[in-house]
């Protein structure tokens, strides 16, 4: 988790102010990118862990990526 938050600083910003948990941080991690990081935290935020684990699975059916 150090070196995601490392190379995507928004991801620990977010942790900081309790805006996602770490479960979803840990859930979108494999998935962020550049492009996508912004947007896959609005996703997350504010998810219960099951939440975030459907909505995962039901982006990646629709190819999209993991929102936590």
């Amino acid at each position: 988790m150090a070196q995601v938050c490392h190379r995507f600083p928004q991801l620990l910003e977010a942790l900081a102010r309790g805006v996602i948990h770490l479960t979803a941080a840990s859930l979108i991690a494999p998935h962020l990118t550049a492009e996508n990081v912004d947007g896959l935290i609005s996703e997350a935020a504010g998810k219960t862990k099951r939440r975030g684990k459907r909505s995962g699975r039901e982006n990646e059916a629709a190819g999209g990526g993991v929102a936590g």
